[in-house]
């Protein structure tokens, strides 16, 4: 089993990356940050914070005791930085994070586009965060790979050999 997640700073692509890659076979965990402040706009940040690390949490340890290899948008680190963004320490998810994805792939900056869903107001504040997610990636043992500045398809094209390679 594989585990594989797409980083980025909000809009760099890797919900477009991520839904090519499915079409192509193979097993993804959506945002699950959509998701919840979709489903749960009421929720205080911090409330929805939780909810955001618990529900990425169970889905990597679902695929995980079935031994599938996926590849997520986001991973528990982001989740983990935007919970200390709204005054969250959570020790648990903290020792999980210790080389728990076998590839990082870094995607490259794009303007940030604010949706009104978004944690993120403006273009600073989404370039903080991913600074920040960043260094928790590799504070916790994990390489960045850095995805080169291409269209959606070329992007494709250049994670599709570390998959492979790893069936």
């Amino acid at each position: 089993m594989i585990r594989c997640v797409l980083i980025g700073k909000s809009s760099s692509g890797k919900s477009s990356l991520l839904k090519l890659v499915e079409q192509n076979g193979i097993t993804t965990i959506g945002e699950v940050a959509r998701e919840v402040l979709t489903k749960y706009p009421n929720y205080s940040r911090q409330h929805q914070q939780v909810k955001m690390l618990n529900l990425q949490y169970e889905r990597e340890e679902l695929l995980k005791r079935t031994n599938t290899r996926f590849i997520s948008d986001r991973g528990l680190h982001d989740y983990y930085v935007f919970s200390q963004d709204v005054g969250l320490e959570i020790p648990l998810y903290r020792e999980s994070l210790q080389y728990r994805y076998d590839l990082v792939f870094k995607l490259p900056n794009r303007p940030f586009r604010p949706d009104g869903i978004r944690i993120e107001t403006d273009d600073k504040q989404a370039q903080d965060l991913q600074d920040r997610i960043e260094r928790l990636y590799m504070e916790t043992g994990h390489t960045l790979i850095e995805v080169p500045n291409l269209d959606l398809i070329g992007k494709y094209k250049f994670i599709l050999p570390f998959l492979e390679r790893t069936k």
